[in-house]
């Protein structure tokens, strides 16, 4: 006789008599809540997040004045790859901010301060690439160059791109 499973089983029974079935009573209304947070947070007006994300203006130093990315995003060829994202994460893989190259492939990225960063690039037909970044106070030259995909040419002949 399995005793462990005959209470076990004993036990669902007594809860099972023990439930109310559904009420036509209003339930309260049921908020979503970011997870790991806590459910008594309350949202602020701008996130933490938010004020690192970058348009990828003009101006490469922050308008905060604090630390930032900047470079060109280049090809094989040294030209500039427009339209390619950069995405500034933390070393524990959160997301601080992103931004995508203007038509000459240049960027501006602030950082939420000093310290190590991963900068990730990536562009349609090419390999994108991550490096290890160490921010000081002030801004950072950092320029990306992107491999081009490999793949079969029109005829089906391995060919780099």
């Amino acid at each position: 006789m399995d005793v462990e499973g005959e209470r076990l089983r004993t036990q669902d029974q007594h809860q099972s008599e023990n439930t109310q079935a559904p009420s036509n009573e209003p339930q309260p209304e049921r908020q979503p809540v970011l997870v790991g947070t806590g459910a008594l947070r309350k949202p602020t007006e701008a996130e933490p997040q938010a004020a690192y994300a970058s348009t990828g203006s003009a101006d490469p130093v922050p308008a905060t004045g604090g630390p930032s990315i900047a470079g060109q995003v280049r090809d094989a060829e040294g030209t500039g790859v427009d339209g390619a994202t950069l995405t500034l994460t933390s070393l524990t893989g959160r997301q601080l901010g992103r931004t995508v190259t203007r038509s000459d492939g240049r960027y501006s990225m602030p950082t939420p301060g000093s310290g190590s960063y991963i900068l990730t690039a990536a562009a349609d037909g090419h390999q994108p690439r991550a490096a290890t970044l160490e921010v000081g106070d002030g801004p950072l030259a950092y320029d990306v160059l992107l491999a081009g995909t490999s793949g079969p040419d029109d005829a089906g002949l391995p060919r780099a791109r």
